[in-house]
């Protein structure tokens, strides 16, 4: 009889704590999930522990890399993504982009030109030996740019695909992991010495012109319009002013740490303000279509409303198994890529 009754207030206590812990458990989401964001659609593909290396949005078609070649993913309506066709590579590319019904691959093997004109049927039609392994690759009218990680920059001519051709090279001294332009201006992140500035308004001889101070360890660029945005694995991003392309001026930088998710402009107002190290508070978003998403290490993505550049606001925070080595925003969605393509957008 007292066992009976030792059991049943140990079951009764248990009931508790487990009560109790569900009470706290949104507390404890909200706190470390500050939320924001919603999954709308997700794409896994076939193979078992694989792994997108890198993530293009061109159109309406996601080009993904993993371990066995590329793939594109109709993502025409975000809620429904759609294999459209795979490429076996034979081994892992890092780098994709596509351009007139080719698509470009990029990894350990060099450079593989893959006719998709009809997604039936892939074709291998062309390829291109690098000193390397590609890591990004940017299209730029009929010249490839390729970062070929310690082979420095290569400039190819495709406008025949199916015959590529080399028309120069810069050493870049240190591994050159991406690439964006805007008009005749090149940035290049290089490992060791931060982003390159390079006038290519002669592919033949691209001439390196400058670098922009402090940022060792970019490995992803993204220019549009007057703005350039530098990334940095699981350490945030910096953002700078472009209007004059050879004269980056920076605007200001994101923190990215897991509680804090701050943005600290270069130029702090004169006027009294909130306490800096205080985390950023989620904005409501008012569908600007102006985002900008940010890793968060290993831990998930940040996203950003970049309407008034001067004052970027925290929308939303989601986090992810794993880092997310492609993000791209398109209007009101953000694609993230990693063991999966998940497909994101602010929430109501």
């Amino acid at each position: 009889m007292v066992a009976a009754a030792h059991g049943s207030r140990l079951r009764r206590t248990i009931i508790s704590i487990a009560a109790a812990i569900l009470t706290l458990v949104p507390l404890l989401t909200t706190a470390c999930y500050p939320g924001g964001l919603s999954q709308v659609g997700s794409y896994k593909g076939p193979y078992r522990g694989n792994y997108f290396y890198d993530l293009e949005l061109i159109g309406d078609t996601a080009y993904l890399t993993d371990n066995y070649g590329a793939v594109a993913v109709d993502v025409s309506d975000p809620r429904r993504p759609r294999e459209v066709v795979r490429i076996d590579a034979g081994g892992a590319c890092f780098a994709v982009t596509a351009s007139e019904g080719y698509m470009y691959l990029g990894g350990g093997r060099g450079l593989m030109v893959v006719d998709i004109s009809d997604p039936d049927s892939p074709r291998t039609v062309g390829d291109h030996d690098l000193a390397a392994e590609a890591y990004d690759l940017l299209v730029l009218a009929s010249r490839l740019l390729i970062a070929d990680n310690a082979g420095g920059l290569v400039i190819v001519d495709i406008s025949d695909p199916q015959n590529l051709v080399e028309v120069s090279r810069l050493d870049t001294q240190g591994p050159c992991r991406g690439l964006s332009a805007a008009g005749a201006t090149l940035y290049a992140s290089d490992v060791g010495q931060g982003v390159l500035i390079v006038d290519i308004a002669d592919m033949a001889l691209p001439q390196l012109t400058g670098t922009i101070a402090d940022t060792e360890g970019a490995c992803g660029l993204k220019a549009a319009g007057e703005l350039l945005q530098v990334h940095f694995h699981g350490e945030g991003v910096k953002l700078y002013d472009i209007s004059e392309p050879e004269l980056p001026a920076l605007l200001g930088s994101i923190d990215p740490e897991w509680a804090s998710n701050t943005y600290t402009p270069a130029s702090p107002s004169p006027l009294p303000s909130e306490d800096s190290s205080a985390p950023a508070l989620i904005e409501p978003y008012a569908g600007s279509g102006h985002l900008m998403a940010v890793r968060n290490g290993l831990r998930g993505v940040s996203v950003w409303d970049l309407a008034d550049q001067s004052e970027p606001r925290l929308i939303g925070y989601y986090p992810t198994r794993g880092g997310s080595h492609g993000l791209h925003c398109r209007g009101d969605y953000v694609f993230s890529a990693m063991d999966r393509l998940i497909i994101l957008t602010p929430a109501p």
